[in-house]
């Protein structure tokens, strides 16, 4: 479920609990979102409901208890001959971040995620006490060519503030 939930977003089928943000969607008249940086606390998930409401919609979560946090699938063969490496390189190698060095990686992972499902616009979430993912906004304004909106977290249960509502509501406006 939570690979779904990741992958494909919150939908109809939902009923994981720890999203309020379960409900339908209208996929053909919302825009593309892609939310990359730091982890979802459980208070900031707030932030894809207002943007589903506001007329966007997330189609890649690249935070790290997203999609991007979750190993590479296995292969079976691999598997087989040798169940520890296969693992290992499952879930180190096939793990992107911004803390890996090189983090080239992530870049070859985002470039190919955001192409394949068409997003316009990414929401950038970093918690206020990550540095990591603060030095890597201007790499990626830089690097990908959308509009990015940065929103910092902290990690108080205001991320939903007025202040951030309307800025999710400017961004989607300028998309639209």
């Amino acid at each position: 479920l939570i690979e779904q939930f990741s992958k494909n977003g919150p939908d109809e089928k939902c009923r994981m609990g720890f999203s309020p943000c379960c409900k339908k969607i209208n996929k053909h008249n919302s825009i593309p979102l892609a939310i990359v940086g730091s982890p979802l606390l459980k208070q900031d998930f707030e932030i894809l409901e207002i943007t589903e409401q506001l007329g966007g919609r997330i189609v890649l979560n690249a935070t790290e208890n997203g999609e991007r946090g979750l190993c590479s699938p296995f292969n079976q063969r691999k598997l087989n001959e040798n169940p520890l490496m296969e693992l290992a390189d499952a879930y180190f190698n096939g793990i992107t971040d911004a803390s890996r060095r090189p983090n080239s990686e992530l870049y070859k992972w985002l470039k190919k995620n955001l192409v394949e499902r068409d997003v316009r616009g990414i929401i950038f979430h970093r918690n206020i006490w990550c540095d990591i993912w603060h030095a890597e906004l201007q790499r990626l304004k830089d690097w990908s060519g959308l509009p990015i909106l940065d929103i910092e977290s902290t990690g108080d249960n205001k991320s939903a503030n007025q202040n951030t509502i309307n800025r999710i509501r400017a961004f989607l406006e300028m998309l639209s």
